[in-house]
């Protein structure tokens, strides 16, 4: 389970903490399943650094709607009401 400052327009998932960026990356590209917290408030925000696009996320777990545009995650996006 991880999150981050945001989505930006293409679909990936960025941050404005270069270590934690670094720590992220290192963590998704060693666990068997990725889950990303994302409310909605999110989305669309732009940060220097790119952790990974959602196609390379399992599950995106959101508050609101997706944007059509952004990349499907490779499982499932859990909407919570």
């Amino acid at each position: 389970f991880f999150s981050a400052y945001g989505i930006n327009s293409n679909g990936m998932i960025v941050d404005t903490s270069e270590e934690e960026t670094e720590l992220r990356i290192a963590l998704l590209k060693n666990a068997k399943t990725s889950v990303f917290l994302c409310d909605n408030s999110k989305f669309d925000k732009s940060a220097i650094f790119n952790i990974a696009s959602l196609s390379e996320v399992d599950y995106l777990i959101t508050n609101g709607s997706v944007p059509s545009r952004y990349p499907r995650v490779r499982e499932k996006t859990i909407v919570i009401v």
